[in-house]
């Protein structure tokens, strides 16, 4: 009798419980979708900003190694840090300007070869200067922010 009531007690109490997570998924979602997207956003402009600077820098440097990686400068560096290293590092140039762009397009992708080896990602980037040199303003401005996002979506990866 007594184990009949726990049994009974432990099947209500689990129905009360999942109702009440049903009804309350929706909610999550919504959060979960909302705070994804705003993590999302604040990453992709920070990514941005990043990859505008390391590709100033490599424009700028005459070697790789004095220059720190992507992945330090989105992971660790404070975005009020990179924003005013990019800023000194544009001099003249806006963040609006087609030299921004250029060197944002030259880093992302850059992040985006880092795997292939160096004959390989040589090849790549000589590719990547080409389209900079053929393509409008408005296509850049749309290779850029597609690489950006897809940057953005792994480093959110790394974050977690």
């Amino acid at each position: 009798m007594v184990m009949r009531r726990l049994v009974s007690f432990i099947v209500g109490s689990s129905i009360v419980l999942s109702t009440l997570a049903a009804e309350e998924i929706p909610q999550s979602q919504e959060e979960l979708v909302k705070n994804f997207a705003e993590i999302h956003q604040n990453l992709m402009a920070k990514v941005a900003v990043a990859d505008m600077y390391y590709g100033c820098q490599l424009a700028k440097q005459d070697t790789r190694q004095d220059i720190e990686s992507l992945e330090t400068l989105i992971l660790k560096t404070d975005r009020n840090t990179l924003g005013q290293q990019l800023i000194q590092c544009l001099g003249d140039d806006g963040i609006g300007s087609d030299s921004a762009l250029n060197y944002g397009i030259t880093g992302c992708f850059s992040d985006q070869t880092k795997h292939l080896n160096q004959e390989q990602q040589l090849k790549k980037m000589a590719q990547v200067e080409q389209a900079i040199n053929t393509l409008g303003k408005e296509e850049r401005q749309k290779s850029f922010t597609q690489c950006v996002n897809n940057q953005a979506l792994l480093y959110l990866q790394i974050e977690n």
